[in-house]
């Protein structure tokens, strides 16, 4: 689990509108985002130009948690609130997973699981499904091969 911070400027090209290239934690938040591993904290004004006695922001920045899966994402996203466990703020998110004491206290049956699980079963059926396929053609295959040989 670690935080990571961004403009938001890197598309799937990872360049900003085609322009200048990303920095390297901007491709690596892009990637996570795109596997849904990241919680959105806030954004913050990351960089003020001072004009007499007024302060302007000119740079924006998103914060984000990101986790090891999308799993430990939807844990930590529904199990925060059971232990009154907040993200901390955009400026300084707090990342930190569960102690072993926090873990042992959620209840996981207020935990909805759905999204981890319909990504599994969707994923397991296409496996399923293209494991078949390359069955029946190898039998089809091996059964030509034999008639021939015959």
């Amino acid at each position: 689990m670690f935080g990571l911070t961004g403009g938001g400027c890197c598309d799937k090209d990872k360049v900003f509108l085609g322009l200048v290239a990303c920095k390297d934690e901007e491709k690596k938040l892009a990637k996570l985002n795109d596997q849904e591993r990241c919680h959105y904290v806030g954004d913050y004004c990351s960089k003020k130009l001072k004009l007499g006695f007024i302060k302007m922001c000119v740079q924006w920045k998103n914060s984000y948690c990101c986790f090891n899966s999308k799993l430990a994402r939807i844990i930590n996203e529904q199990g925060r609130p059971q232990l009154a466990k907040d993200w901390g703020s955009a400026e300084s998110p707090q990342c930190k997973g569960f102690t072993p004491q926090e873990f042992q206290k959620l209840d996981f049956s207020k935990i909805d699981m759905s999204e981890f699980f319909g990504e599994i079963q969707q994923n397991f059926n296409v496996n399923f499904i293209q494991n078949q396929q390359n069955f029946i053609k190898d039998r089809i295959t091996n059964n030509i091969v034999n008639l021939q040989n015959f």
